[in-house]
């Protein structure tokens, strides 16, 4: 087992033969840091070669093997379900801790989530939960920092909950956000960018490599509305409006190539861009790639359209989606 040490999981502390104690050895948010950087890092290698297969550099050899000696994600054999925060079962010192950092992995790595290891977001909402239950997302940039996660949970009501907790509880007349109340002299950014954040991630996320989600999280009290100029990940400006709470139409256009990174060679997956949407008359929905009209699947819910990426890689794309008034 490859553990980092002695390390801290931000800022918390937990019970030990009466102790309280705060550095131990392979807290988890380190893992997740360095499984995302790692995965960062190699992505980056195949977009810089062009997706060319080629000799693998002795680096990317070692990260591999370092990713395959981390601790695994564990859950909680005290509070059941839940995520665990350090290699031992500890007691927690505060259970409404206000940092969230045993779910790095969640928001804002994206390593797994409801589509993929849904298993690993089940247990990172039970430890939401139980910080919430216990007194959690008692500063501004905490509740901006539990939106965000709700929003990657695809729970549109949860996250629309703490963005409300937010702007009510810590943000000033002048929209700053403040760390205990909205007259506290201390200013933290880290709420206003987590906040404005959030509402793009209820919106819109691409996170998940080739998927581009739209709408994911759209709180039942957003039930109307519309946004412009949105960025995806793969060079995407994105359009869109909804009404009753269901996509009505998007634009998504691409004007730069970008190279997708072909972790794993799998080429069926790595090829395809998904566009996953929510539509109330699934049956109903027309989909144009530069005006032509392109098949859509529409068994699954939510609905979700695959366009190969040789598609956008001949310059400058539209993909229309357009859905019947609900």
């Amino acid at each position: 087992v490859l553990v980092t040490g002695p390390s801290n999981s931000p800022e918390n502390a937990y019970k030990l033969d009466g102790e309280v104690i705060g550095l131990s050895l392979g807290p988890l948010v380190d893992s997740e840091i360095l499984r995302e950087l790692f995965r960062n890092t190699e992505m980056a290698f195949d977009v810089l070669n062009d997706g060319i297969p080629s000799p693998v550099p002795a680096l990317i050899s070692e990260m591999r093997k370092a990713i395959s000696k981390l601790p695994a994600r564990n859950v909680s054999s005290k509070r059941k379900g839940m995520l665990m925060e350090w290699l031992q079962d500890y007691d927690e010192c505060c259970p409404g801790f206000r940092h969230q950092s045993p779910i790095y992995g969640l928001f804002p790595a994206g390593l797994y989530g409801p589509f993929n290891q849904p298993e690993w977001a089940t247990a990172a909402r039970v430890l939401i939960e139980h910080r919430l239950d216990n007194g959690g997302g008692s500063t501004g940039w905490s509740a901006a920092w539990l939106a965000n996660a709700f929003a990657r949970l695809n729970d549109a009501d949860g996250g629309s909950s703490m963005l409300l907790k937010l702007l009510v509880n810590f943000t000033g007349d002048n929209l700053f956000n403040h760390d205990n109340d909205p007259y506290s002299s201390v200013f933290q950014m880290d709420g206003n960018m987590g906040a404005s954040a959030a509402v793009v991630e209820m919106l819109l996320q691409s996170h998940e490599r080739h998927v581009i989600d739209l709408l994911p999280a759209l709180p039942t009290n957003w039930p109307e509305g519309s946004a412009r100029g949105l960025r995806a990940r793969g060079g995407f400006e994105v359009s869109m409006s909804w009404t009753s709470g269901f996509l009505s139409q998007a634009v998504l256009t691409r004007t730069t190539k970008v190279t997708w990174p072909k972790l794993g060679g799998n080429l069926e997956r790595d090829d395809v861009v998904r566009v996953r949407f929510r539509s109330k008359c699934p049956g109903s929905v027309r989909v144009t790639v530069n005006g032509e009209p392109t098949v859509v699947d529409t068994e699954g819910t939510p609905c979700s359209i695959g366009i190969h990426s040789d598609v956008f890689n001949k310059g400058s794309t539209e993909v229309s989606i357009a859905c019947p008034r609900q």
